[in-house]
């Protein structure tokens, strides 16, 4: 990669993910995890909540695994939100 394109890459610090199923949930939770700040949009704000809380049970089986820290999962719990389309 050039210069320039690695200094636009690490000037990304939020990620929007439309989608809150099994694609944009996953998609979420790596971007969280890699300590993105994540906004995951779906048609209603109920399906964007339920796309959050599944990445929740899944970070939990993660640290109950020990694949990752319960910090980190934390850290990754505080990155994302929810929101829905207008």
């Amino acid at each position: 990669m050039s210069t320039e394109l690695d200094e636009k890459v690490e000037a990304i610090h939020t990620l929007g993910v439309l989608g809150a199923g099994q694609m944009g949930g996953g998609i979420s939770q790596v971007a969280a995890a890699s300590g993105f700040d994540v906004r995951m949009a779906d048609a209603s704000l109920e399906l964007a909540e339920q796309g959050k809380a599944k990445i929740a049970k899944g970070l939990e089986r993660l640290v109950q695994k020990d694949k990752m820290s319960a910090d980190m999962a934390r850290a990754s719990k505080a990155s994302r939100a929810a929101a829905s389309s207008p």
